[in-house]
């Protein structure tokens, strides 16, 4: 792989520190931001001598009263049903004891089944005969996976109903990556990056989905140098705000899995940083075209395309 000379901006020591403190805020309020879209709690209720009687009543949630959910009960001992519930009053239903998936969908009053969903909320429970007392349904922001809306900008190109934990034990269920490769004019090419921590062994960058922030915030650990980190933390085209990080190894291939979310010429045919290593000397790629997934050394030329988790 070519390698080329990088001619970094200059930037103050004091600058750079507020840029790590920034991060380090971020590390702390990363999945509860005011755009995370908490949409208060649904609680599912049971109870009765034969614990087969449910009804639907609200925890909290400051828009309830103006919204309509369907609540869909799947994967049990018995037929799958769908409640629907308006505003904020009960219906009772009957529920089989026993493990059901349960899904919530909320609409606007006026666009029920006909405009996109506000709200959504999963739980995986289990429904004992004698039952008494709520379950809790955590409810989010609905998003579709082809677009995220301002203040962050970007591209959805993954949604987990579940939930995945970061690696600071904020529950997320969206990966959105931004629509630009990394970009930084002091660079020459400014498109290119290496990932810096050359020769250190970055103990504890990890590959899984939810890992990523985590990994770029080892790396400024050890390398507040590092270019691709220079460039993330002072690039114009984040100015926007957002927790933006390099992806870890299994992010990155799902950004490869789901680029049909994405414009055909979106990506270039060349490889792109993880923020997993390898070893002390290498660190994980993929090419986000082909979809060859490799490792190369740390003071390669790569490209970066920034990506966050809510």
């Amino acid at each position: 792989m070519k390698k080329y000379t990088f001619f970094r901006d200059t930037i103050s020591r004091q600058k750079l520190l507020r840029l790590q403190i920034a991060w380090m805020l971020f590390a702390i309020a990363a999945c509860f931001s005011p755009y995370q879209g908490d949409k208060g709690t649904f609680s599912i209720n049971f109870g009765g001598s034969s614990g087969n009687r449910g009804w639907v009543t609200w925890g909290g949630g400051f828009y309830s009263e103006n919204l309509e959910h369907s609540i869909t009960l799947s994967g049990g001992p018995g037929p799958d049903q769908t409640v629907n519930v308006k505003g904020t009053e009960q219906v009772q239903f009957s529920v089989t004891p026993g493990t059901w998936e349960i899904d919530v969908t909320g609409w606007r009053a006026e666009t029920v089944g006909l405009g996109k969903p506000v709200s959504t909320g999963y739980a995986k429970v289990t429904i004992k005969a004698g039952q008494n007392g709520g379950i809790p349904i955590k409810m989010f922001e609905y998003f579709e996976l082809n677009g995220l809306p301002p203040p962050f900008g970007g591209t959805i190109f993954y949604y987990n109903k579940e939930g995945f934990v970061d690696a600071y034990g904020n529950t997320c269920h969206y990966l959105a990556a931004h629509t630009m490769d990394l970009d930084n004019p002091g660079n020459i090419p400014p498109d290119l990056f290496e990932w810096g921590a050359t020769t250190m062994d970055v103990t504890d960058t990890r590959t899984g989905i939810g890992t990523g922030f985590h990994n770029t915030g080892r790396i400024s650990e050890y390398d507040p140098n590092a270019p691709a980190l220079l460039a993330l933390w002072s690039s114009p085209m984040l100015s926007n705000g957002g927790d933006w990080y390099i992806p870890s190894r299994d992010e990155l291939n799902l950004l490869f899995q789901n680029r049909k979310y994405f414009p055909s010429t979106d990506f270039q045919n060349f490889d792109y940083w993880s923020s997993s290593q390898f070893d002390a000397g290498s660190a994980y790629v993929q090419n986000l075209v082909t979809g060859v997934q490799g490792h190369t050394g740390k003071n390669s030329s790569c490209r970066v395309r920034p990506i966050r988790a809510f």
